[in-house]
Parts: structure tokens; sequence; C-alpha cells
């Protein structure tokens, strides 16, 4: 545009009509070269995401399996407490019979 200072109007009216298209190319160009940025860009987001929402697929499902190997170890836990629970029972008992027998045979 600086190429239009200075002359006159007809001058100017012709180097404007030779100048046009040139910006028009490059306008067209530079919204092309946007265009395709965008689209590059969307496209790689979606990719993305994709990748992720497999991701976090993959990561409930091993969330899901450590829980159930978390549960049936609760279970056999659970279990033994039981057992262990039964075997002190029965040690106290064993020790009451005991001292109710030291008594008869000892404090009469």
């Amino acid at each position: 545009m600086d190429q239009l200072v200075g002359l006159g109007t007809a001058d100017s009216a012709v180097l404007a009509a030779e100048l046009l298209p040139s910006y028009a190319e490059r306008l067209e160009e530079a919204i092309f070269a946007n265009v395709i940025a965008i689209t590059l860009g969307i496209a790689a987001l979606i990719h993305s995401n994709s990748h992720i929402t497999d991701a976090k697929e993959t990561l409930r499902a091993e969330i899901k399996a450590e829980i159930a190997i978390l549960r049936g170890e609760m279970g056999t836990i659970r279990g033994e407490m039981a057992e262990l629970r039964a075997h002190i029972d029965a040690g106290f008992d064993r020790l009451e019979n005991a001292l109710k027998l030291h008594e008869l045979e000892h404090h009469k």
C-alpha cells in the first residue's frame, strides 16, 4: 500500500488493480493455512481423546480386577480371623475349666 502514496488517481487505480489480486491470494493462502492448522489441531485432539478414553477404560478394568482380588483376600482374612477367635475362645474355655477343676481340688 505504500506504493500508492504520491500517485495520481488513475495511477493509483491501475496499481491497486495490480496489487489487489496478490493481496487476495495471500489472504486466501493465510485463511487456508489457518483452516489446515485448525483441522489438524482438532484431529489431534480427537485422537488424543480416544487414547484417553482407552486408557480410562483399561484403568477401570484393572481397578475392578484389583477390587475383586482384594475382596477375595478380605474374605480369606475374615475366615482366618473367625478361626483365631474360635481358637482363642476354646483356649479361654480350657483355662476356665482348669480353674474350676483347680478350685474343686484345692479349695473345698
